[in-house]
């Protein structure tokens, strides 16, 4: 097994996180009449204080998610972990951006992003280890 595998793992998701989650929620549509609404310094600000709180449950998830994977003997990837969260943030920014949709409280949301974090986790995972496979052939 890699050494500190799990580490490097959840801070590649806790980059990748606030770079890719700030880079989208910046060129989403919303980004224009959030700042015609609360100026530009409150508008970063926001974007800030959401793509905290994304780093936290992302990071969380992916630590857990990574933790696990040791347990049970299997090896992750870095770029797994990073590409993982660069798919979740920018999946959570897209789908929290429009006005249709409303979740239930912080809580809520909170649990549907480590949720979500989990199954982009788990489905990039079983991807790398299929591409690995097919190379190996």
């Amino acid at each position: 097994m890699n050494k500190g595998f799990v580490f490097r793992g959840y801070v590649a998701s806790l980059v990748v996180t606030g770079v890719v989650g700030a880079i989208v929620f910046r060129f989403l549509p919303g980004w224009s009449a959030l700042v015609s609404e609360v100026g530009v310094k409150s508008a970063w600000a926001v974007l800030v204080v959401f793509h905290l709180i994304y780093l936290l449950v992302i990071g969380a998830a992916t630590f857990i998610f990574l933790t696990l994977l040791e347990k049970f003997k299997y090896q992750g990837s870095v770029f797994s972990a990073g590409l993982s969260a660069a798919i979740t943030v920018a999946t959570v920014n897209i789908l929290s951006s429009g006005d249709a949709i409303h979740f239930g409280g912080f809580l809520v949301f909170s649990l549907w992003v480590a949720w979500l974090t989990w199954v982009v986790n788990f489905v990039v995972f079983l991807l790398m280890k299929w591409v690995m496979a097919r190379r190996a052939v």
